[in-house]
């Protein structure tokens, strides 16, 4: 199984109701995209100077899946609509979770 996770920091003074629709959006993706097996997303509840706003976790049977995904319309849609607008820094990082973790 392939996790997928993404970290997003906010451009300063990105509106309440913007980071609501992205939130919103990222939501129905796994609704949207049949090869996502797991989702979960929030907001940061700590903040420093380090810390990046909002966080998803999605995963997937495979590497080819996670690409699949990546290019789906859903997904390109939430990007460019949603995302980034309004928001300055992304990282991610995916990597291999052993079966029976």
């Amino acid at each position: 199984m392939i996790r997928h996770v993404v970290c997003f920091k906010f451009n300063p003074g990105a509106p309440e109701s913007a980071r609501a629709a992205m939130a919103e959006g990222l939501q129905s993706l796994p609704g949207r995209v049949s090869v996502i097996r797991q989702w979960s997303q929030g907001a940061n509840t700590q903040s420093s100077d380090r810390s990046y706003d909002f966080s998803l976790i999605a995963d997937f049977d495979s590497l080819g899946d996670l690409g699949v995904y990546q290019d789906h319309p859903a997904h390109q849609e939430v990007v460019t609509t949603l995302i980034r607008p309004i928001v300055n820094s992304v990282v991610v990082v995916d990597f291999e979770v052993p079966s029976g973790s």
